[in-house]
C-alpha cells in the first residue's frame, strides 16, 4: 500500500477531513497541545529542539544499538521536520509559537503533497523505521517496536500493542514504512483523531 493510495483509501472512508482550518481546529489544536505537554520534559512550559531530539533520537538511538549512519540520518531528518515548525537550537518554544509553527507546517507539507513531492514528515518516519526495523525484513513487527519503546520506558506493553494496531492499516502483522509515513502524516497535517488515537501511546490524550 503505497502513501499516496493509502491517503486515497481512508478519504474513500470518510476517515480523513482534508479540508478543515488547522490553526482553528479542536481536534488538531488537541494533539499539538498534547504533543507538547509529553515532549515538555522538565516541564518548564517550553518546548525546545534539544528535548524533542532526546526523546526523538537519543532514547531510542542508544536502545536500538543504531549505528552513526541511522543516527546521524535520523538527528537530520527530525531536526529538519522540527526546524520547518520554527525551532533552533536552544530557542524555548511556547505552545503558542509551537501551533502556530505546527500550522505552517502542515500547510507546507499538504502543498508538498499535492505536488507530488516527498514530505518531511516521511523524511522523518524513514529514518525512524530504519532504527526500528532490526531484521531488516522491510516490516516493523510487534516485537521489533516493543524492543525500542517498551524497553526503553516510553509505553508499556498494551499502549505498544494500542499504537502497533494504530499503524498497521491492513492487518497483515508488519508495519509498512508508507502505513507508518500515513498515520504521522494524519497527525500532524490534519484534523484526523479517532484513526490515530494510539499513534503516539495512550499517555498522548487528545480525543
Amino acid at each position: 500500500m503505497s502513501f499516496t493510495t493509502a491517503i486515497g483509501y481512508l478519504q474513500t472512508l470518510d476517515l480523513v477531513d482534508m479540508s478543515a482550518d488547522l490553526a482553528t481546529d479542536a481536534r488538531w489544536l488537541a494533539k499539538m497541545s498534547a504533543f507538547f505537554k509529553q515532549h515538555d520534559l522538565n516541564n518548564d512550559g517550553f518546548l525546545t529542539l534539544e528535548e524533542i531530539l532526546d526523546f526523538h533520537v537519543k532514547r531510542q538511538a542508544e536502545q536500538t544499538g543504531a549505528s552513526k549512519e541511522i543516527t546521524h540520518n535520523l538527528t537530520v531528518a527530525v531536526t529538519m521536520f522540527f526546524s520547518a515548525a520554527g525551532f533552533r537550537p536552544g530557542k524555548k518554544i511556547t505552545i503558542d509559537e509551537f501551533v502556530e509553527g505546527c500550522s505552517k507546517l502542515a500547510k507546507e507539507e499538504n502543498m508538498s503533497r499535492a505536488k507530488g513531492e516527498k514530505l518531511l514528515i516521511e523524511y522523518w518516519t524513514d529514518a525512524f523505521f530504519d532504527l526500528v526495523d532490526l531484521n531488516k525484513d522491510g516490516g516493523i513487527s510487534q516485537e521489533e517496536l516493543d524492543a525500542l519503546f517498551v524497553n526503553c520506558g516510553v509505553l508499556d506493553p498494551g499502549t505498544s500493542r494500542s499504537t502497533f494496531e494504530t499503524c498497521d492499516i491492513d492487518k497483515d502483522g508488519k508495519i509498512t514504512r508508507e502505513e507508518f509515513a500515513l498515520k504521522n502524516y494524519l497527525f500532524w497535517c490534519t484534523a484526523e483523531d479517532k484513526s490515530i488515537a494510539n499513534l503516539y501511546g495512550d499517555n498522548l490524550q487528545f480525543c
